[in-house]
């Protein structure tokens, strides 16, 4: 079995090898009337069951595979411009908090991170300003990772008329137009928000 995801209506499965293939993680995503602080909360089979249960036969299988599973609220927030004051400033999810239908999460906070560095060794220490410099570079960028991501979480999910579009728009591309259209986002994009420009300083 290699890695993959499937989506449907309200629900969302992804799973990928570790170990060397030894096990397995799944990432059962639906939307659950429970809600439950915090991140060590177990979750309940029947419920995880119920909700997959129009699902396909392989992901029914692979879902019975699970003996204990924890539970996680999934948020995240609109984009701001400002995430720094003086010599204070956020990177990664403390600055632009995105959900993981992208998996951009740990991502965006490295492209923060090396545009950061370069802001400040560029500035010579002048930190408040290299904060401000390193903002101006990333929101853009990032905050369209945040807004991407719902949008994909949105066709994912989608039931009805949304799924028939997004089944009508997506059905007939072919791998290598599925690849160019994430270009935006993997590729290397010189302008100032882009991924080269975070990586080279901007």
């Amino acid at each position: 079995m290699v890695d993959g995801a499937v989506g449907g209506e309200k629900v969302h499965l992804v799973h990928y090898p570790m170990r060397g293939g030894e096990l397995f993680n799944l990432v059962a995503v639906f939307h659950s009337s429970r809600y439950e602080e915090g991140w060590d909360s177990y979750g309940d089979p029947a419920e995880l069951h119920e909700r997959f249960a129009k699902t396909c036969a392989p992901v029914r299988t692979l879902l019975e595979k699970i003996e204990s599973w924890r539970m996680w609220v999934l948020c995240d927030r609109p984009p701001i411009r400002n995430w720094s004051r003086g010599r204070l400033t956020l990177l990664g999810d403390a600055a632009h908090p995105m959900l993981q239908y992208l998996a951009q999460g740990a991502c965006m906070a490295i492209e923060d991170a090396v545009c950061l560095a370069n802001k400040v060794e560029a500035l010579r220490g002048d930190f408040a300003a290299a904060f401000q410099a390193y903002q101006e570079a990333r929101y853009l960028r990032t905050g369209r990772v945040q807004i991407m991501a719902r949008v994909y979480g949105e066709f994912y999910h989608a039931s009805g008329v949304a799924r028939e579009l997004r089944n009508m728009m997506l059905g007939g591309r072919t791998p290598e137009q599925a690849f160019e259209s994430m270009q935006w986002l993997y590729g290397e994009d010189e302008g100032p928000t882009g991924y080269g420009s975070a990586l080279k300083g901007g």
